[in-house]
């Protein structure tokens, strides 16, 4: 990526920022001064659909922004890809490759649609993805992502921030018009700092969230659990998958079990992606994507216990 790429790609997110973002802003301040005490619904009922309606257009017309999409060719991949998801019933709409080499040198590859129950998906992988895996690597990293379908592991993360945003705007409300907690910070009385007609919600939110920060951290590392456990779970599913047999497209008869193929690809990753691999141990129980030496061990496990 070059400095005129990279400044091209900031200016792009600046402009899509400003154009979702401000007048979400704006509206969801109208929602809370025109609904008074009783604004929590309506901003979580807004708060939900902007989310369903961010993961529906995402893929149609933002992310077209940024890279293009092309069908993957018809060929081994595609076949078994096809395979794949066939046998796991997973509603696949299209393959398409991402050109992404300009923008990142990461390898990736998953499917869009996440939190839209039911209806088609979509496979997305990155050139680079495409040149760096070989075909049963790139099946089984996509069974491992697919996994988190199948368990729907999305739609739970979902119901979790759904929560947790519930959560806070239920603390809101005791906070966002209490004059004392502004006045300790400047705002009204005779000494204030700065004086306004009413109580800026933005600043009040700001409050909310600084007065609750160690709620928020331990509701952090309770996500992170979550989000841990759905990795080892999609591991689990993928290393202990049966392989199909050959598509028409392939004559080589070597075979490898699933927990290999993963165990490699894993190691792949880590090699292109460069994440931190050795991490305090309190650190990686509370990010929420275990460490490859933590992912290798559980796949062993897994394999010792269906022996």
């Amino acid at each position: 990526m070059t400095w005129l790429m990279l400044l091209a790609r900031m200016v792009k997110i600046s402009v899509l920022n400003s154009m979702i973002f401000a007048p979400l802003y704006a509206l969801s301040v109208f929602v809370v001064r025109w609904c008074g005490d009783s604004f929590v619904a309506s901003a979580e009922l807004g708060y939900v659909l902007t989310r369903f309606v961010e993961s529906v257009i995402y893929p149609k017309l933002v992310q077209p922004f940024f890279y293009e999409l092309t069908p993957l060719p018809e060929g081994q991949l595609r076949d078994r890809i096809m395979a794949l998801t066939s046998q796991l019933h997973f509603p696949l709409k299209n393959v398409y490759v991402a050109d992404e080499h300009q923008l990142t040198c990461h390898a990736n590859g998953y499917f869009h649609d996440r939190v839209v129950p039911g209806g088609s998906k979509r496979i997305i992988l990155s050139n680079m993805f495409l040149k760096q895996f070989s075909v049963p690597e790139i099946e089984v990293l996509l069974a491992q992502d697919i996994a988190s379908w199948f368990y729907s592991h999305p739609i739970k993360l979902e119901l979790a921030a759904v929560f947790h945003h519930l959560l806070l705007l239920c603390i809101f409300t005791l906070f966002y018009n209490n004059t004392a907690l502004f006045r300790a910070f400047g705002f009204g009385g005779t000494n204030a700092v700065v004086r306004v007609p009413y109580l800026p919600l933005t600043v009040g939110f700001g409050f909310v969230c600084m007065l609750f920060e160690p709620t928020t951290t331990l509701w952090t590392f309770a996500f992170g659990v979550l989000s841990r456990h759905s990795v080892f779970q999609a591991d689990r599913f993928a290393a202990t998958l049966s392989r199909l047999g050959l598509t028409p497209t392939e004559s080589d008869t070597e075979e490898e079990t699933h927990a290999a193929l993963l165990k490699r690809a894993l190691i792949k990753l880590q090699i292109h992606n460069l994440p931190t691999m050795h991490v305090d141990p309190l650190y990686s129980a509370s990010s929420f994507s275990p460490t490859l030496p933590e992912r290798l061990s559980a796949i062993d496990r897994v394999l010792q216990k269906s022996q």
